[in-house]
């Protein structure tokens, strides 16, 4: 279920390439940390 979250908000977030690669790396980056912790 949170995947499923976490990919929808990413594609609501692809409006803006140049951002949205950005954004994406900061979004793996905590997600990464939620499932470690």
């Amino acid at each position: 279920d949170i995947l499923i979250k976490i990919e929808s908000r990413c594609h609501n977030l692809r409006f803006d390439d140049s951002h949205s690669s950005r954004i994406s790396t900061i979004f793996i980056k905590e997600i990464s940390l939620l499932i470690l912790f």
